[in-house]
């Protein structure tokens, strides 16, 4: 095994150690989004250690991914593939609100800001999967706060796909009602942008 095997070895093992550790407390999660983007080629394996719902890391993981990507989003570009890939197995809730609060932030920076390498590396097959799993965390029995973010990401997502806007409005009218009230705060601003969008 060479040197930098071992040292890769030691920083995959310190992020496992650091995830088993994390609390709810912010400074934790804060030390292990610090490890993430220190160490960028140890996402794959979280990941992988997301994706597979191990108990220990599965949500914890989701919040050091988000905190790492809220200070340097480009630290998911090249794994966006395992990232997007991924999506519809997540099963953990906080697991599911930090990825579409991710996904809300790729959908932003490709339609909103036209970020070039963001622009660059989603295409079309991203883009489907990203909304699949946007609808189903929309539709699906979810915490507000991954609706609230598939909301906004499927109305980003529209801006490429015309069927899209269509669809999103009908949902959140008939959900709207029942909606708690996060949900219908978040419905009402995408509602009057779907609006305006339209004159």
């Amino acid at each position: 095994m060479t040197n930098e095997n071992i040292e890769f070895q030691l920083e995959r093992e310190a992020l496992r150690e650091c995830l088993a550790l994390m609390c709810q407390m912010r400074e934790e999660r804060l030390k292990a989004a610090s490890l993430l983007r220190e160490y960028p080629d140890s996402i794959p394996t979280l990941l992988d250690m997301i994706f597979a719902d191990e108990e220990e890391y599965g949500f914890r993981g989701g919040w050091a991914l988000d905190l790492a990507l809220q200070k340097d989003l480009y630290l998911i570009l090249p794994c966006i593939d395992q990232f997007i890939s991924g999506l519809s197995s997540l099963k953990n809730e906080s697991a599911i609100r930090s990825f579409a609060k991710i996904c809300e932030a790729l959908l932003i920076a490709k339609f909103r800001k036209k970020d070039p390498q963001v622009m660059a590396i989603l295409t079309s097959e991203h883009l489907k999967t990203m909304t699949e799993a946007c609808f189903e965390w929309l539709i699906g029995e979810h915490k507000v706060a991954a609706k609230a973010f598939a909301m906004t990401s499927l109305y980003e997502l529209g801006k490429g796909f015309d069927w899209i806007h269509p669809e999103l409005k009908v949902i959140l009218l008939h959900g709207y009602e029942s909606g708690s009230a996060g949900y219908r705060s978040r419905a009402r601003k995408v509602l009057d942008k779907l609006s305006r969008a339209k004159t």
